[in-house]
């Protein structure tokens, strides 16, 4: 199944490819669905400064997600990632690209493909999942227009931030 977003952030792309492609590994700091990550040891392909990132994730049923970048273009601001441990044994493969679009007139439309493939029960939660992964898509792009437009963390983030700082 394929799910698709875009938003459109008042910032030049380079900004946002800053975020996205060298940040690919710190998500964790502005993404309100991804309340902690951290990069890969080891660089990524075509320039990529990690190879992956580790996630956890705010979506129940998913574990510490591992993912890896399988694409990193910073001419044309695109990066495709796979994910590699964590999903649902029902997922069978999980790909998702992003790309930083300039905008005639200035700005960047950001834009997230998701492809996920599922086997047995999956094919029962397809509806759901997809549902949910639309969320998740929109909520992260609305995340980094805020961050990307502004230097700050969304509302989401912040109060996630906020919440996990009063848990002992």
């Amino acid at each position: 199944m394929k799910v698709s977003t875009s938003i459109d952030i008042d910032t030049p792309a380079e900004r946002v490819w800053e975020i996205i492609g060298p940040g690919f590994g710190q998500v964790g700091e502005w993404a309100s669905a991804v309340p902690e990550s951290r990069a890969t040891d080891a660089p990524g392909p075509h320039g990529a400064v990690c190879s992956g990132r580790v996630c956890t994730v705010a979506t129940p049923g998913f574990d510490e997600l591992t993912e890896e970048l399988t694409e990193y273009d910073p001419s044309t601001r695109r990066l495709t990632y796979r994910a590699v441990h964590g999903m649902p044994a029902f997922v069978t493969d999980a790909r998702n690209t992003w790309q930083a679009l300039p905008r005639p007139g200035g700005g960047t439309t950001f834009t997230m493909q998701a492809d996920v493939q599922v086997a047995g029960i999956g094919r029962l939660v397809a509806p759901l999942l997809r549902v949910q992964l639309g969320r998740i898509g929109r909520r992260t792009g609305r995340d980094l227009k805020t961050y990307a437009e502004t230097g700050t963390v969304s509302r989401a983030k912040a109060a996630q931030v906020h919440s996990a700082a009063r848990t002992p």
